[in-house]
């Protein structure tokens, strides 16, 4: 996992460089109009999702896990707490599907870390690295966008 201000984006360039270069210029291009919805940015390899929702309370929420795609996790507006922990000893809700990447286990207290996720701030989390997001103790709207990368991107 790592947690950072998106104004230190390029200093991990390093872990996938032709990826961090279209999740720059995306960035780059986004403004609150931006469609919601997935944007191909490299077909089966870098995308992303423009997202805006509610959040919700801490046992309405979910934690998911993937196996294929790095997921950076960017806050552009509103602020949400992310938990990341491991998923050994979690209940299943889903399986994981891997045609869609993603599995889901109900949160336990107790071994997580906490991310306090404000505009400006992103989380990136490895496949197998369990995170909950959408979490905040009052209702607030985020909009932020979740690149995916596909783990073959990254520098052995």
């Amino acid at each position: 996992m790592i947690y950072d201000s998106l104004a230190n984006l390029n200093t991990y360039a390093g872990l996938a460089p032709e990826a961090w270069k279209l999740i720059g210029e995306f960035l780059a291009k986004w403004t609150p109009e931006t469609e919601l919805g997935r944007h191909i940015l490299v077909e089966d390899q870098v995308f992303a999702d423009v997202l805006c929702y509610e959040t919700k309370a801490l046992e309405d929420c979910k934690v998911e896990l993937h196996a294929k795609y790095v997921d950076i996790q960017a806050i552009l507006s509103g602020s949400e707490t992310i938990c990341c922990l491991p998923t050994d000893g979690l209940e299943v809700i889903e399986e994981m599907d891997y045609a869609r990447d993603r599995g889901f286990f109900k949160f336990a207290p107790g071994r997580e870390t906490r991310l306090a996720m404000t505009d400006g701030t992103f989380a990136l989390f490895l496949p197998g690295e369990g995170h909950l997001t959408g979490w905040n103790e009052k209702k607030v709207t985020i909009r932020k966008i979740v690149f995916k990368v596909a783990l073959d991107l990254l520098k052995k």
